[in-house]
């Protein structure tokens, strides 16, 4: 077995043990964001004569009379609350963290590495690293340096957490907290950078130029892109962006430097990508489609298309 493969092997191992933690983690965020709405839920239910509540404990300080009337005539009580967070929460997880070990061998990959050069011996930084396999991945493919970045400390520990495992210096790989949409902080990240990697991110977001204006350091040679589920103007020869709005409040979600709980997030096509790079002096060199299996569906039949670009500096 190469050592590339080991290398791959040994990280998707070692980030599967990593899963029960990251589900935990979810687990207990998922009980705090959604606390409000168990609250606002027994507040419906109840009669007029019960005491209001604002949070879990409060519903256990209730009258044992009203606690067992929730629990058999209602079928709600906290403890159903949390089986079915901890339900959703176990597969989506789980989906989630398979899904991106089983990119790992992605059509990305297998493409990326036909462009080899936008990684061996370059600074490389990885936005919205999440667990790192992109990370990773630029490592195991030659890269001077890589910093992963994500804006959720639970993705960073986990990944700092593979690379403690491996023993890999922070020399050569380093992952850290920060806020895409902090402009001049991303800006500083960004000068000593020649490939920038903005994986599964700017389909999170409402601010594609400024995030560009930021990323497009004058050291950077290389950026690759990689676009959500935009299909019905994908085609389209105009530069087009679709909208819609997405919660906050999930942990893969796009975030919110002013704490809104609803943000509108932008998919741009590949004519608006090429109009918008070009006004940065980037070319398009290559692009990919290929289909994903959507994680936030138990559905088989839910998948997305996802796009990959790759933008060289002129």
């Amino acid at each position: 077995m190469s050592n590339q493969i080991q290398f791959r092997e040994s990280i998707k191992k070692l980030r599967q043990q990593k899963l029960e933690d990251f589900i935990q983690d979810h687990i207990s965020n998922e009980k705090q964001i959604l606390e409000s709405s168990f609250v606002q839920k027994y507040n419906e239910i109840k009669d007029s004569s019960w005491p209001i509540i604002q949070t879990y404990n409060d519903f256990y300080n209730l009258p044992k009379a009203l606690i067992t009337e929730c629990r058999e005539h209602h079928n709600f009580c906290p403890d159903i609350w949390f089986k079915d967070i901890e339900a959703d929460a176990y597969w989506h997880s789980k989906t989630r963290l398979e899904t991106e070990i089983s990119s790992y061998d992605s059509y990305e990959l297998d493409w990326i590495l036909q462009h080899k050069e936008i990684f061996q011996n370059q600074n490389v930084i990885d936005f919205a690293c999440h667990t790192g396999h992109m990370s990773f991945f630029c490592l195991e493919q030659g890269a001077k340096k890589v910093l992963g970045v994500d804006v959720r400390q639970s993705h960073v520990d986990a990944a700092k957490g593979v690379q403690e495992i491996l023993k890999i210096s922070n020399e050569v790989l380093e992952f850290k907290v920060a806020d895409l949409h902090d402009y001049s902080n991303t800006a500083r990240l960004c000068q000593d950078k020649d490939t920038v990697l903005l994986f599964g991110i700017m389909y999170h977001v409402h601010d594609h130029v400024n995030i560009l204006n930021a990323v497009l350091q004058p050291s950077v040679k290389h950026v690759i892109i990689e676009v959500g589920n935009a299909t019905s103007i994908v085609d389209l020869p105009e530069p087009l962006i679709h909208w819609k709005l997405e919660t906050t409040e999930k942990h893969d979600a796009g975030s919110d430097s002013f704490g809104k709980k609803v943000i509108p997030i932008g998919y741009g096509n590949l004519s608006w990508y090429k109009y918008i790079m070009a006004y940065f002096d980037f070319d398009l060199i290559d692009h990919a489609n290929g289909i994903f299996y959507n994680h936030h569906s138990r559905k088989k039949e839910f998948e997305e298309i996802r796009s990959t670009y790759i933008f060289k500096r002129r």
